[in-house]
């Protein structure tokens, strides 16, 4: 039942607020699913970004060359800013390179994807509103640093 009330709010999410493809939407990420360089990227930028915000608090964003990332990665469009006491981190991600990085950190931070200024988690739940400047159906990370 529970499983059904999750399903029924994600379509009616989308319904309401855009142009998610509904059929992408109910791909799963199985095991099996070779994980994409993009969304392995994008885990190691917010990784390096949130250690670099509890480091320096009071910066409002880090350059990705004064982050801490392996060598030889490559700046794909990743974005963080810290604003009050969140450091927020995001990109623009397909919607499957999404689901596998927020199942590559599940539970671990608030991440999800932004549907009209809420962040919208892996499983369907929505309890952290987004800023305005983070763009519609990016991935979101948003950790508290204080």
């Amino acid at each position: 039942m529970k499983a059904l009330m999750v399903f029924c709010m994600i379509v009616a999410a989308v319904a309401v607020y855009g142009s998610i493809d509904h059929e992408q939407l109910l791909l799963g990420v199985s095991s099996s699913t070779k994980l994409s360089p993009r969304a392995h990227s994008f885990i190691q930028y917010r990784n390096a970004v949130d250690k670099a915000a509890f480091e320096a608090p009071l910066e409002t964003n880090f350059s990705a060359s004064a982050l801490n990332l392996p060598v030889g990665w490559k700046s794909t469009g990743f974005y963080n800013r810290i604003d009050g006491d969140v450091c927020y981190v995001w990109g623009d991600l397909s919607l499957i390179e999404s689901r596998q990085a927020m199942r590559l950190v599940e539970g671990s931070y608030a991440i999800g994807i932004n549907i009209n200024g809420h962040l919208v988690a892996y499983d369907g739940t929505s309890a952290l509103s987004v800023p305005s400047w983070i763009p519609n159906e990016y991935l979101v990370s948003a950790i508290n640093i204080q």
